[in-house]
């Protein structure tokens, strides 16, 4: 084992910057003098006696010496040891970034165009690849756009825009591929949010495209777990399995749908196994409150994964698509960000400390 020395290092100007190694006895010196100052004579030569004059100045001139080491130091330490639960801020969100999940896919529509059609856009969004198609056939007509600005929905973390639908006649389904470099854990959460006005809308990871209203697949064997809204004007959102059924595609609904007023947060988690299970919650605006969608329970092949699919037949708004290996990853900004954060947080504070100066 090593065994490390008692000291305490200090960066001080009157040494040009550079790093000067300091020992606990001389700061230990330092609090006797001010409790106990001895104006001409070193302590110990209080016990011994008297001294000679040419001894007592120079155990002087040592004192005067050693206490002009303590004054430099004094402010450097002051410093530091403010510096010291700062910089403790930065290493801890250094140490959650090693143990945090991960986020994989994250697309906040953050395009410049507004008004544009989503179709044909992509950029380097993370966890995705290419750009999204239309592929109802409405992307020069009633096909998703891109919104004035994006929704918000307490203290979740959002950016850019959001991509809403003009209205008219059909319904818009669009799909983006996921980056090839992602791979789906066992377990597996996303989150979206949402704004919806009585129509039919729905949202999946998925192998295959939407059909007509998003009620299946394009693909008689294509998967997808997600959540998808029915009923129009008072419908319901339900989490949801996108399975093939004896040859033809098809979706098993959860059994405690959820009647989603205005803007909602919806959050699922899946579970891959000898049977596949989704769960999905609809989280409040102080994201602690949940209500559960229910769950559904199937085997499924889920290696075939490999699009994001988002629908809507109405008016509804579509925003801030989050995938990640924990509940964490999908509700709050990434260990990096915060890291990033705290060390902004050093700068200003070193900052307000120089101009106190």
């Amino acid at each position: 084992m090593v065994q490390k020395k008692n000291m305490f290092s200090a960066a001080s100007p009157a040494h040009g910057g550079q790093v000067v190694l300091r020992s606990e006895e001389l700061l230990r010196r330092e609090v006797v003098d001010m409790v106990n100052p001895v104006p001409n004579a070193h302590p110990k030569g209080r016990a011994s006696g008297r001294q000679s004059p040419s001894e007592g100045g120079r155990k002087s001139n040592m004192l005067n010496s050693e206490r002009e080491e303590v004054m430099t130091m004094r402010k450097p330490i002051k410093n530091v040891l403010i510096t010291l639960p700062v910089a403790s801020v930065v290493l801890l969100a250094l140490t959650a970034s090693t143990t945090h999940a991960t986020l994989l896919i994250y697309e906040p529509f953050d395009y410049t165009d507004v008004g544009d059609k989503l179709h044909g856009k992509g950029g380097s969004e993370l966890g995705l690849t290419g750009s999204w198609n239309e592929s109802g056939g409405n992307e020069d007509g009633n096909g998703f756009e891109i919104a004035a600005s994006g929704l918000s929905y307490g203290s979740l973390p959002t950016t850019g825009k959001a991509v809403d639908r003009p209205g008219g006649p059909g319904s818009s389904r669009a799909e983006r591929a996921i980056a090839g470099t992602v791979s789906l854990p066992n377990e597996t959460w996303f989150s979206i949010l949402l704004q919806e006005t009585n129509n039919n809308a729905a949202f999946a990871i998925a192998s295959d495209p939407f059909v007509k209203h998003a009620g299946t697949l394009t693909s008689t064997t294509g998967v997808g777990f997600g959540i998808y809204r029915t009923g129009g004007a008072g419908g319901t959102f339900t989490a949801a399995i996108w399975h093939p059924v004896a040859g033809a595609a098809s979706r098993t609904d959860s059994s405690s749908p959820y009647d989603l007023t205005g803007t909602g947060l919806f959050v699922g988690k899946m579970t891959f196994g000898a049977t596949d299970t989704l769960e999905v919650w609809h989280y409040a605006s102080d994201l602690t409150t949940s209500t559960s969608l229910g769950t559904v329970a199937i085997a499924i092949d889920e290696s075939t994964l490999d699009l994001i699919n988002i629908s809507d037949s109405g008016l509804g708004v579509t925003d801030e698509i989050r995938v990640g290996t924990s509940l964490n990853d999908v509700l709050v900004p990434e260990p990096a960000t915060m890291a990033l954060l705290a060390f902004g947080g050093i700068g200003i504070l070193m900052r307000r400390r120089r101009l106190r100066r």
